[in-house]
């Protein structure tokens, strides 16, 4: 035992081998080749727009509302469901109330 101490190759012969794996990969930390594409394109459209467009800052305020424009619309189709569906029990309320009669 204190020999193999001492020639330092007892720890290794009682390591565990283990596999490469995707955490090993994903610790790296550097990005991929498509990730850096992307990344490009983005760059090169954004730089497009902003160069090409009349009004820039019109065009980026627009691109950052888009989600409130859209809610909006989700909520006011909702509203409309929601009306026409009074609507169509209210009906048929009174026309109960005329069977009734």
């Amino acid at each position: 035992l204190e020999q193999s101490k001492l020639t330092g190759s007892f720890a290794k012969s009682l390591t565990v081998a283990t596999k490469p794996s995707l955490a090993v990969v994903d610790t790296r930390g550097s990005k991929t080749i498509r990730q850096q594409y992307d990344n490009t394109m983005h760059k090169i459209f954004e730089d497009n727009v902003r160069v090409n467009a009349k009004n820039p800052n019109k065009l980026m305020e627009s691109l950052h509302l888009k989600k409130f424009v859209d809610e909006q619309d989700r909520q006011s189709n909702l509203a409309h469901t929601l009306d026409m569906n009074d609507l169509e029990m209210s009906r048929a309320r009174r026309d109960g109330h005329r069977l009734e009669r």
